[in-house]
Parts: C-alpha cells; sequence; structure tokens
C-alpha cells in the first residue's frame, strides 16, 4: 500500500515536472484594479470593463477596450488584431468606430505581466501605460517551453532619448532583468552601428556619438538574458544643428542664503552674472560690475526671477545700471543666462552662447537658480548664435 502511494506521488511530480510552463499562462486575463491606461484625448481606457472579455495569449490579445472619451476599441478586428510574439512584445492594431486604427507596436509586457510603453493613433494622440496613475497587468507571462524547462525572456521598456546634441545621443532604458545592454542605430532601418555594454543591469544608459549635426537617426535597443535576446521595437530622433548643444541641467534645490553669501555681499565681493541681491529693499540684477534695477514686482516675477533665489547685501559697489526691467515682455538683458526647451544660453552682445555641459556652465560661475525660461522677446531677438561655450570662457 506504501509503495503504491510512494509510485502514485512519484507519477504525479513527474507530470508536474514535465508540464511545459507555457501551459499555466497560455491565456490570461486583465487584472481588475490595475487596468487603467491614460491618453490626452483618448482619457483613462479601461482594459477590463464589463463585457470587454479580454484575454491575452501567447499569440494576441483579443477582446474590447472602454476609452472614456470615444467608446469601444476591438482588439481583434477582422483585418487586425494585436499581436504578441509570446515574449510579450506586441505588434498590430486595434479599431474604435469613433477612433480609428490604434497600433500597439509600441507596447511590452514584462516578466510581471505589467503593461509599458506607448501605443499610437493617426489622430488622436498616443496611449500610455506608463504615467504616475496607470496600471494594466495580466495574468498571463512571457514564459515558453523549452526541453529543460521554462525560458524567460527579458522584457524592454520605458526606452527614451534622454539628451542630444549635434553630435550625440543619450539612450536611455530599463529591463526587468538584469540584462546586458546595446544600441543599434543607423540613418535607416538597415542600421548597421552598434554600440554595446557588457554590465548586467537593470537600468540601461548608452551614449552613441560622432553623429552628424540634424541628421535623423533610427534606433533599436537589445536586451541579452542567458543567451535570449530580446529586441525593442523602432525609435527615431534628430540630432540637433550645429553648433546648438543640449543639456539636461541637473538642478539642485535652492536654500535660504548661507552666511557665507551675505558675507560676500557685506564685504562687496564679486558676484557672478545673475546674481540676485537685495539691498536696502530694492532688489538688482547682478550683471558683470552693473546692476539692474527692477521697476516692479510684475517685472520681476514676469521675467521669471523667483524670491527664494535673492541673498541679502550690499550692491553699492556696483554701477546702477541706465537699463530698467520694466516690463515682462522685454527680452532678458546681455549677462543672462536663459533656457529655450533643453539648451541653455548666456546672453551677451555678440550673441547666444549655447553651453555644452553642466560642468562648463559650473566652470563659468553659473548656478541653477540663476537659470530662466527664455520668453517671446528673447527667441524674437536677431543677434546670432555664438558658438559654444567653453570651460571659463573669456566672452563672459
Amino acid at each position: 500500500m506504501i509503495k503504491s502511494l510512494r509510485l502514485k506521488i512519484f507519477i504525479s511530480l513527474a507530470i508536474i515536472a514535465l508540464t511545459p510552463l507555457s501551459a499555466f499562462a497560455s491565456t490570461g486575463t486583465i487584472d481588475s484594479t490595475n487596468k487603467y491606461a491614460w491618453g490626452e484625448k483618448l482619457g483613462w481606457v479601461n482594459f477590463n470593463p464589463t463585457n470587454g472579455s479580454v484575454q491575452v495569449t501567447d499569440s494576441g490579445i483579443t477582446g474590447n477596450i472602454w476609452s472614456a472619451n470615444y467608446g469601444w476599441i476591438n482588439l481583434s478586428p477582422a483585418n487586425g488584431g494585436v499581436k504578441n510574439d509570446g515574449h510579450g512584445n506586441l505588434s498590430d492594431m486595434a479599431w474604435g468606430s469613433n477612433i480609428g486604427w490604434v497600433d500597439f507596436s509600441g507596447v511590452k509586457i514584462n516578466s510581471n505581466g505589467v503593461f509599458s510603453g506607448t501605443s499610437t493613433t493617426d489622430s488622436l494622440g498616443s496611449l500610455t501605460f506608463d504615467c504616475a496613475n496607470c496600471k494594466v497587468s495580466t495574468s498571463w507571462r512571457p514564459t515558453v517551453a523549452s526541453s529543460g524547462g521554462g525560458v524567460v525572456y527579458p522584457s524592454i521598456y520605458q526606452v527614451t532619448v534622454a539628451t542630444t546634441t549635434a553630435t550625440s545621443a543619450l539612450i536611455t532604458w530599463r529591463t526587468d532583468y538584469n540584462t546586458t545592454a546595446t544600441v543599434v542605430y543607423g540613418t535607416s532601418t538597415a542600421y548597421g552601428l552598434s554600440k554595446v555594454d557588457q554590465t548586467a543591469a537593470t537600468t540601461h544608459s548608452l551614449l552613441i556619438d560622432n553623429l552628424t549635426p540634424a541628421a535623423s537617426y533610427q534606433f533599436r535597443v537589445k536586451a541579452v538574458l542567458n543567451g535570449i535576446t530580446t529586441t525593442s521595437s523602432n525609435y527615431a530622433f534628430t540630432t540637433l544643428a550645429n553648433p546648438v548643444v543640449s543639456i539636461t541641467p541637473t538642478v539642485t534645490p535652492v536654500s535660504t542664503p548661507t552666511t557665507t553669501e551675505n558675507q560676500q555681499a557685506n564685504n562687496n565681493l564679486s558676484y557672478p552674472s545673475g546674481t540676485l541681491v537685495s539691498d536696502r529693499g530694492a532688489i538688482y540684477l547682478i550683471i558683470g560690475q552693473t546692476k539692474l534695477g527692477f521697476a516692479s514686482m510684475k517685472a520681476f516675477t514676469g521675467l521669471g526671477y523667483s524670491l527664494k533665489n535673492v541673498v541679502k547685501g550690499n550692491a553699492s559697489a556696483y554701477s546702477l545700471s541706465k537699463t530698467i526691467l520694466k516690463s515682462a515682455t522685454q527680452a532678458h538683458p546681455d549677462g543672462s543666462w536663459i533656457i529655450s526647451g533643453k539648451v541653455v544660453f548666456y546672453v551677451s552682445a555678440s550673441g547666444y552662447i549655447p553651453v555644452p555641459s553642466w560642468d562648463i556652465f559650473l566652470s563659468n560661475g553659473g548656478k541653477a537658480q540663476y537659470i530662466v525660461k527664455a520668453n517671446r522677446a528673447d527667441l524674437k531677438d536677431k543677434r546670432p548664435i555664438a558658438s559654444p561655450m567653453t570651460a571659463n570662457d573669456n566672452r563672459l
């Protein structure tokens, strides 16, 4: 009797061990809580609505989802249908009678069943799975059977072109497992060039350089885990026209003035251009060896300045400029640091000097709190774009 029971248990365990892992996840449903994606025009999109009957399989997604603003979207229409390659990489189209085609080629399902990425429409913008309150998850898993058990395919998500310059681009992305990183890129989808990082990680960042200014590039990223490769959808970016260079500054919180800063003012030591000094009730903008006054608080705030960046001190050593900052619509004066898009410029009489890196910005006395947003008057100014700033640039 005991031998017979042991034999039954052994046979049962053997059957479980030989069952392909995909058999446990070949069909999945959408979670009853984590079921919403977001589109600026589409509104909230529910992937588990009543009577939607959404199912995720190794080959695709079927059923219907519901847009708060445009109604039903069919995930498996007759002439399309969202496809799944079995690894969680989605492709092809859904259809909504009030929307048109919805392309899911930018969407993935990771090893935890969580959707990521963005789907796009022809005229109603995109649908994202990555916003702060978005989350769509499924009981399906991207696991397939092999002779030795389950083979897990790594998922790629949050692919971003973090920064671009005239000759380079920084590509970042994440994976759900520690994988190596590869970017294949080129001026067409034939690619032809690649950059590789063999360090296994879940957060990836690769700088591709020696690019041509003002050129369009196509790229894909790849993740390799135990010899298994996942390749992303195609993405694109365009390099900047030379010499304007894009940077993403690391902005540090601005604290109240320190004792050293106040001593600097009281001892009449030099302030870098862009410093705001409060002297006996008046606020001045320090530019070189001069100080500029503001006609009103409306002009002060309208030009992008903030009271939290003002230091108290003695500005008597600086000569008073004849220029008065009296309107929020006037261009920022020479000596200002302005930002347009992701490009920081120093305003000089000879032109706008673009800043190629944060280190160079700091080497020229720049601080995050000196940067103000460019306004329409700055953008209409016809002075030229100068050559990029260098370390300790003598033009300042």
